[in-house]
């Protein structure tokens, strides 16, 4: 026997037994306790009379309350019922929907009060996943209960892929009927107004669920898009996916330039503008294929200069002189782009602690390769915005000096 777990009141223990070890020596102790919870005595009283189920190891303790307060009209847990054969186990599906939030709730503060039964509910829900097939009368109320306990970080995305989602899409290959994307779409719809809509994505991606769907289906993308966007109310979940989507096939497009900028020209027929040339007809491209405007075209074509000179391990000015007239071609003489990729070189520099020294020489690069005029420069420098603006400054004062000056003699 282990030792003794502090109770939810002060100064009461519980005693506790081994994992592999079922003892149920009072159930009905912890039924009544369970039973307080409807007819609305306080969590104080409850917490005494389950602390008094001294038998009752922690292990059955969670898996019991679990039964007992969801699952307990599925069937008939542990044979209990009265006389007229009803199971006597409270339970959020016998009641209202509209109820649901209120025990979750209470399931919460219960849980609050016995941390240890976090985990032990974490691993018993997948029950009620697995009764979706047989019981879809009770399917609002499942997706209901799922959504809060993955709202409150109990229920992980690993146990809704393994027992729930991917059930349904790997097993009963339901994705094109639609009954899959029923399910799918109230609990995420569930869990979005819970949280937030980008919490609800992020939780679908971690569990793969995302890449999933669109595996058993690749033929079928655009119209199971269009079946959760017209009648599963997943408008906001296609638009994340859609975004994501433009979002690595703008980084596969990235790649693929960076590796073509590593090229040198070749033989004498072959030259740098030629290189150019070739660069920016893969930036239009990629601009037409992803939806891009101009101002994310000349941002893309600034951060494969960036990553050019991590991946070859050189001197970002040096990337800059070789590759910077097509940043030239890109932004012409439109003097609100120019202050924009000043403001972007700025904040690109703070953030990386190898090239933060590097802020002047870039920005002299960029006026040399005429890409930034001097008005541009010297407005940025009058101004007090933006990330590391005192360090800048300092850095590029004697140059804006030379620049004033020589616009004075102009």
């Amino acid at each position: 026997m282990s030792k003794p777990l502090p109770g939810a009141l002060a100064d009461t223990k519980i005693r506790t037994r081994k994992r592999n070890i079922v003892v149920q020596k009072d159930p009905e102790s912890f039924l009544e306790a369970l039973e307080h919870l409807f007819v609305g005595d306080s969590l104080e009283e409850v917490f005494k009379n389950l602390d008094s189920a001294t038998d009752i190891d922690y292990k059955t303790y969670h898996e019991f309350f679990f039964d007992r307060f969801i699952s307990g009209s599925i069937g008939v847990c542990f044979g209990r019922v009265d006389k007229r054969k009803t199971p006597r186990s409270p339970s959020i599906f016998a009641d209202s929907l509209s109820k649901v939030d209120v025990w979750i709730s209470i399931l919460e503060r219960f849980m609050r009060k016995r941390p240890y039964m976090r985990i032990g509910i974490g691993e018993v829900i997948g029950r009620a996943m697995l009764t979706i097939d047989n019981i879809p009368q009770y399917l609002d109320h499942v997706m209901s209960i799922c959504s809060h306990l993955a709202n409150l970080d109990i229920l992980k995305y690993e146990k809704t892929t393994e027992f729930f989602l991917l059930k349904l899409l790997r097993i009963n290959h339901l994705v094109v009927s639609g009954e899959a994307l029923s399910i799918l779409s109230k609990f995420t719809n569930l869990y979005a107004a819970l949280s937030s809509q980008q919490k609800a994505w992020e939780y679908l991606v971690a569990g793969e669920v995302v890449d999933k769907l669109f595996d058993f289906c690749p033929e079928h993308c655009n119209d199971v898009l269009k079946l959760l966007e017209d009648s599963y109310g997943m408008q906001w979940f296609v638009e994340l996916y859609r975004t994501n989507q433009t979002k690595n096939n703008i980084a596969t497009w990235e790649q693929k330039i960076i590796q073509f900028m590593q090229k040198d020209p070749e033989g004498e027929e072959e030259t740098l503008e030629a290189l150019h040339e070739d660069a920016l007809r893969q930036v239009k491209q990629c601009k037409e294929e992803c939806s891009m405007s101009t101002e994310e075209s000349v941002m893309f074509m600034w951060r494969c200069i960036v990553s050019l000179s991590k991946t070859m391990s050189k001197d970002i000015v040096g990337a800059l002189k070789k590759w910077g007239p097509c940043l030239y071609t890109l932004i012409g003489d439109d003097l609100v782009m120019q202050g924009k990729l000043l403001f972007t070189v700025q904040t690109t520099c703070y953030n990386n602690p190898n090239i933060i020294n590097s802020f002047r020489p870039i920005v002299v690069q960029l006026y040399d390769l005429e890409i930034l005029e001097a008005d541009v420069i010297i407005a940025w420098a009058n101004g007090n915005s933006g990330p590391g603006r005192s360090l800048f400054g300092e850095q590029l004062a004697e140059f804006v000096t030379w620049l004033e000056a020589d616009d004075g003699e102009d």
